[in-house]
């Protein structure tokens, strides 16, 4: 008799350790009926070795089905409340999106006794995810305070402060994370990013070189280390970064539209119009790509062709108002004022609070001498409304008021150079009102500006050129 309750209980061991390759097998196959099953027996069984209960859960997990685990492990949890599987069931309600339950779970686990550091870092990820900021923050810190090598704590924390343009503190937790945190790629992807953040081009691409990422993502890498090459001036360099990235990922058109970006911030417009050539052919649903190519036209004063690209962009796309932008900046370049008015004020009515479609419509105006249009000063004021810091519409309205009201105009334009202090044409309309008030001192300084801004007006002007055309684009 002792014998048979002896083979008895070797045998129920022997079930129960099959127990997690039987589960294992119908999660693979997709039999998530059967699998419910099974675990529903294997719960209600209080005879399951803690190891069997872990290793059952942990298929779970492995197989994708956290919230299987989850199910198991509540019920094994609330009769065998050991720390292993109640450390286990909080794992697998995160990963099941429970993110109320996990925190549940680890708060009465801290009431218990004192949590390890991975568990305290748990238990700031599930505040985290339920908006709770600061109790994060805190969850955090005192996994930190129990191992300052904590690769889950640092890595968020460094997310947090880099969130809150908090870049030295960032930078420090990353640098620990890319030693310590389990996604060792995306701690040093984020730490280059807060390098480069910092302005410490050199040290991000110091840390991108040394990455290895997963073949997914290396594109993304490579894409990353043309923009420090091209902020250190290592232009051949960041040209072949580029390229790469597009041989890695030649799905993703936000490559080509970097390097075209490149290439037209240093004025290789003969560069950057093949590759958006190339770009648009390979996607032609792309608005951007197409965009930069009709600027790179209107840059290198191909203004007709520019304008068709554009005109034909309108067409397909009647609701943009970003097209008008860049339709009336060409028919403006070419100087068919009239055809500018037309496309700025279709762009107002589509994007009412968009300050250069109000700026421009009113200089289109201005260009064709209609300055008394009572659109001009109302254009231009609501330019000023919705960017206050609109240099130009200052300096606008400053011209306008120069004849009937000259003080005002003292005063828009000195609030123009505020704004910005080598706007050449504020000081040279300045230097002739202080002339007429008989200010000679302030008319003498403010041509001598005016003539040293104008040394380099060319190159300025370029420069303001390629800067709007690109303006919007870059923030896209």
């Amino acid at each position: 008799m002792t014998f048979v309750i002896f083979w008895l209980v070797c045998l129920h061991s022997l079930q129960a350790a099959s127990a997690p390759d039987l589960l294992d097998g119908y999660l693979a196959s997709g039999d998530l009926r059967a699998a419910g099953e099974l675990l529903d027996r294997l719960a209600a069984d209080p005879k399951v070795p803690l190891e069997v209960a872990r290793a059952i859960g942990a298929a779970c997990v492995r197989r994708g089905q956290p919230g299987l685990a989850a199910r198991y492990l509540v019920r094994v949890a609330a009769r065998n409340p050991q720390p292993l599987l109640l450390a286990d069931l909080a794992s697998a309600q995160f990963l099941a999106g429970e993110f109320a339950g996990s925190a549940a779970t680890l708060d009465a686990m801290a009431r218990n006794g004192r949590l390890a550091p991975a568990l305290v870092s748990l238990r700031g990820l599930a505040a985290l995810q339920l908006g709770r900021r600061a109790e994060a923050v805190r969850h955090f810190r005192n996994a930190l305070a129990a191992d300052p090598e904590e690769g889950t704590a640092n890595f968020h924390l460094g997310t947090l402060a880099a969130d809150a343009g908090e870049l030295r503190d960032a930078i420090r937790h990353f640098e620990v994370a890319a030693r310590t945190y389990r996604d060792r790629y995306a701690a040093r992807y984020n730490l280059a990013l807060a390098l480069y953040r910092a302005g410490r081009w050199q040290d991000g691409v110091n840390v991108l070189e040394k990455i290895s990422p997963d073949p997914a993502a290396a594109g993304e890498v490579e894409n990353l280390l043309a923009q420090g090459y091209d902020k250190l001036d290592r232009v051949r360099e960041a040209v072949e970064a580029y390229q790469k990235a597009i041989r890695l990922d030649p799905k993703n058109p936000a490559y080509v539209f970097d390097l075209a970006v490149m290439a037209l911030r240093r004025r290789t417009y003969d560069l950057a119009e093949v590759v958006l050539e190339s770009g648009v052919l390979s996607f032609p649903q792309d608005r951007n790509l197409a965009l930069a190519l009709g600027g790179t036209h209107q840059l290198r004063g191909q203004m007709e062709k520019a304008q068709q690209l554009f005109q034909r962009l309108a067409s397909a796309h009647a609701k943009d108002p970003l097209i008008c932008v860049y339709l009336g900046n060409s028919y403006f370049e070419a100087g068919r004022f009239e055809d500018a008015v037309a496309a700025f004020t279709r762009g107002i009515d589509l994007d009412p609070e968009n300050s250069v479609l109000y700026y421009q419509a009113a200089v289109s105006l201005v260009k064709l001498g209609r300055e008394t249009d009572p659109r001009v000063r109302r254009f231009l004021g609501k330019a000023l409304e919705l960017d206050p810091k609109l240099a130009q519409a200052c300096y606008q309205l400053a011209k306008i008021d120069s004849e009937s009201n000259p003080a005002r105009a003292r005063e828009l334009l000195a609030r123009a150079l505020r704004l910005d202090p080598e706007l050449s044409e504020a000081h040279f309309l300045l230097s002739r009102l202080c002339r007429q008030a008989g200010d000679a001192r302030c008319a003498q300084a403010a041509l001598r500006r005016y003539e040293a801004l104008r040394a380099r007006e060319r190159d300025r002007l370029e420069r303001d050129r390629v800067k709007g055309i690109l303006f919007t684009l870059e923030k896209r």
